[in-house]
């Protein structure tokens, strides 16, 4: 039995401390390609398990699917701060998921400067959002009144989310 255990542990000393470093870099290369590929498989570019657990980890994605509503306030959907997605840069969709704050009628996002989804709203304000299955198109307002950024870090930027309260005529005969 000595014998057996020794050349076993021969072979696991020759194959994995002897193994030459180019040998290993390349299993750990095709590892982490392996783990990468595994959870874009998994995750997809905005769904993924963020639809079935909601704010779980989901990578941006494009255009948002659901039934497309307009509103006169957000407190018609909302009643408290939480997690939606929106979608910005409408030529070419981009939609994330972000935590939003509800004061009142009006539904605030605070990005981060350098933000991919921050630049869209500054090169372009319409935005949808959506919650519940339901897409809302909406406006991105820059705050800049001192009284309604009260409560919101002064070294964000602050956005409030106007609702869109008619859709174009186009997208009117569409949804008929």
């Amino acid at each position: 039995m000595d014998s057996a255990w020794m050349l076993l542990s021969s072979r696991l000393v020759d194959r994995d401390v002897y193994q030459p470093a180019s040998e290993l870099e390349g299993n750990a290369m095709s590892m982490s390609s392996r783990a990468i590929l595994i959870v874009f498989l998994f995750v997809g570019c905005g769904g993924g398990p963020s639809e079935l657990i909601p704010g779980a980890f989901a990578l941006p994605g494009g255009v948002l699917s659901g039934e497309q509503v307009t509103i006169q306030s957000w407190s018609e959907v909302v009643k408290e701060d939480g997690v939606m997605e929106l979608e910005t840069r409408p030529s070419d969709p981009y939609s994330v998921r972000v935590g939003f704050v509800l004061k009142g009628d009006s539904m605030y996002v605070d990005p981060s400067d350098g933000r991919k989804w921050h630049l869209n709203m500054k090169a372009d304000p319409a935005v949808r959002v959506r919650i519940e299955g339901r897409v809302y198109p909406a406006t991105a307002v820059p705050v800049t009144d001192p009284k309604e950024r009260e409560g919101f870090d002064p070294d964000r930027n602050v956005y409030r989310l106007d609702p869109v309260r008619r859709l174009p005529r186009e997208n009117q005969l569409e949804s008929e």
